[in-house]
Parts: structure tokens; C-alpha cells; sequence
């Protein structure tokens, strides 16, 4: 069995409300995922899910519990910090307001090595530009700014900000649900062939149960902070143990419940969300 690469340890957040108690987001989460594995996390609006995204990436701070890297306890604070953050990238589903509207998508994808000191400034735009050929943006593309690209072209971008730092980790959070159909399909199968290639962990979070079963070896079922199923992708589809799992399962049209992983070849069924909106 794979080593853990990011576990959650009995993890809570809670958020104060003026004038009330405080709204508990997570309530003592313990998940981890796993060396070159995808674990899906899916749950309806308000589960949790996109909380425990920031807090394995330092954007909230747990209540309680512990959130460790390799077996250590998850700091950002320092020069520790920053080597931390080049070894974990976080991808959001709103791809326009994480890239600068100012600045060329070349530029962007160049910026995290300078950040990071990687490479001869030479060599800096040569890396983008392969990376960003490697993930469909040609090379007509790579001198325009955000606006100019659809939306499918920016999710790329955002995807080779992330991966030009050859992170080990990479948390998606709802990264393709604002796109239509067929262009999610074509950045799902990217992001397999990519996963497969660099031995990636990825935290890929969805409401989207098609989505999730394309690209998870495990998922977690969040219901009110907390997770109330985990097991491997085809048995958790195919035998749900607990009822909310059941109806979720049960939402699904039949074409959706291909029981085997698609290769990355494949057009994935995507596009069957838990809720609306």
C-alpha cells in the first residue's frame, strides 16, 4: 500500500458569526490521501469540502486536530513555508480571478520560478512555453492576456501555473465545473495522462459525482463537515454503505455508472451534479 502523502488528523474549523455560535465547517475530519493516488472528495454545497482545500493549504486554520506532510505537522510559516508551497499547488475553479489580468499567460506561467529560483532567467520562458504547449496552448496563445483565452484555455493555464513547479501535490477544487461538457472532458483525460506521468497526489473536489468517479481511485462522501463514507472508487459506485451515499448514487442516470475507470483516452460522462447551482 502507498505511503500517506497529506493526512487530516480528527481536523475541525469553525467560523465565528456576529452575534451567534460559531458554524462548524469541518467537525474532526481524519482522511489521507495517498502517494500517486486521485482522491475525490464530493459532497453537496456546505459539505466541507472546499474548507478542507484550504486548510491543507494554509488558507484557514483548524480549530483542532492536526493536518501533516509526510508525517510531519503542516506549516507555511517561514522559509519552511515557501518550500512547502512549491511542493503543494492549489488550483481554484475560478481561473480568471487567479490569473492576473495585466500580465501575458507566458508571463504567469514563468512567474513561480522566479518566486522559486529555479532555473536561468534564460531558460524561464522556455519552460512556460513547453508546459503550456504540453497542456494545449499554442504558441499563437501564450502572448495574450486571460481575457483573450476561453475559459477552457485559462483552466489550462492555471493548471500549468501550478504544475510548473513539479509539485507532489495537487488539490483541485471544483477546477473544471464552471466549463461545458466537452471541454471538461478534454482537461479530465489531461489531467490523468499528467497525474500518471509525474506520479502525482491529487485532492480533486467536486459536486459533480461523474466528474469524480472519471478521475478517483478512492472518494470521500462529505455531508455536513463531516465524511460519512470512504472506500475505493468502483465499490464505493457499486455497493454505497450509507444511505445519503445511496441517494446520491441513486441520482445518477445509468450511462453515468460505467463501472470502469476510462482510459485517458476516453471521453469521460461528466456534467451530473449532486445540487443545483
Amino acid at each position: 500500500m502507498s505511503r500517506d502523502v497529506l493526512s487530516f488528523n480528527e481536523v475541525s474549523v469553525a467560523f465565528a458569526r456576529p452575534g451567534g455560535p460559531a458554524t462548524r465547517a469541518l467537525d474532526t475530519v481524519s482522511v489521507a490521501l495517498r502517494k500517486g493516488e486521485v482522491l475525490g472528495i464530493v459532497g453537496e454545497s456546505g459539505s466541507g469540502k472546499t474548507t478542507l482545500a484550504k486548510a491543507a493549504v494554509g488558507l484557514v486554520t483548524p480549530s483542532s486536530g492536526a493536518i501533516s506532510l509526510d508525517g510531519q505537522p503542516l506549516s507555511f510559516a517561514g522559509r519552511a513555508g515557501k518550500h512547502l508551497r512549491r511542493r503543494l499547488q492549489y488550483v481554484l475553479q475560478d481561473s480568471l480571478g487567479s490569473l492576473d489580468p495585466r500580465q501575458r499567460v507566458l508571463a504567469q506561467v514563468a512567474e513561480p520560478l522566479i518566486i522559486h529560483d529555479i532555473g536561468q532567467p534564460a531558460e524561464r520562458n522556455d519552460m512556460a512555453r513547453e508546459l503550456l504547449v504540453r497542456m494545449g496552448i499554442g504558441e499563437h496563445l501564450v502572448r495574450r492576456y486571460p481575457r483573450a483565452l476561453s475559459g477552457g484555455q485559462r483552466q489550462r493555464v492555471a493548471l500549468a501555473r501550478a504544475l510548473i513547479l513539479e509539485p507532489e501535490i495537487l488539490i483541485c477544487d471544483e477546477s473544471v465545473s464552471a466549463l461545458d461538457v466537452s471541454v471538461q472532458a478534454q482537461i479530465l483525460n489531461l489531467l490523468i495522462e499528467l497525474q500518471r506521468e509525474r506520479a502525482l497526489s491529487i485532492l480533486f473536489i467536486s459536486h459533480d459525482l461523474s466528474v469524480i468517479h472519471h478521475v478517483s481511485d478512492r472518494v470521500a462522501v462529505m455531508r455536513h463537515g463531516k465524511i460519512v463514507e470512504l472506500d475505493e472508487t468502483e465499490r464505493l459506485y457499486a455497493a454505497p454503505r450509507q444511505a445519503y451515499t445511496k441517494q446520491l448514487i441513486a441520482a445518477l442516470p445509468v450511462f453515468a455508472l460505467d463501472r470502469a475507470r476510462p482510459k485517458p483516452a476516453t471521453r469521460p460522462a461528466v456534467g451530473v451534479p449532486v445540487c443545483a447551482g
